[in-house]
């Protein structure tokens, strides 16, 4: 898929995952989101922001039009670079939060916000510029 994608998702439950599998862009903006059954809250976006921008990893919640403060794990090998790469991306549900997994990494743990636990999320949302190419997205336990 190149460009923008929305998949409605049935319920979340604990210990299903939501895999993603993509070409990293070398440049260029990319988000995948779990968007509630509104279709405007955001109950986790996952931003890489790319080697040529600081990279760094930007997670955030959305409520009502507003953006919670951002989550920017550090202490990990950054896992999207300036060049065209495979990435595969695991948010998996846990009881306290979404973990995190890139390309076999655990990154972190993206503690629920109030009001935007995984039971809100019906929708997965992809943006990106049309170098970042998503392969795969599904869902698994």
């Amino acid at each position: 898929v190149f460009g923008d994608l929305k998949v409605t998702v049935p319920s979340l439950t604990v210990g299903q995952t939501v895999e993603a599998v993509f070409i990293n862009p070398p440049t260029g903006v990319l988000s995948l989101n779990l968007v509630t059954g509104n279709g405007n809250d955001v109950a986790l976006h996952f931003n890489p922001r790319h080697a040529s921008t600081g990279g760094l990893l930007v997670l955030n919640s959305l409520m009502n039009g507003v953006w919670a403060d951002e989550v920017r794990p550090a202490g990990y090998p950054f896992p999207f670079y300036n060049v065209q790469t495979r990435t595969t991306v695991r948010i998996t549900v846990k009881e306290d939060g979404f973990l995190i997994t890139v390309n076999g990494i655990n990154i972190t743990t993206f503690m629920y916000r109030p009001g935007l636990g995984y039971e809100t999320v019906r929708h997965i949302t992809w943006k990106a510029v049309p170098e970042a190419i998503l392969e795969s997205i599904q869902i698994t336990y």
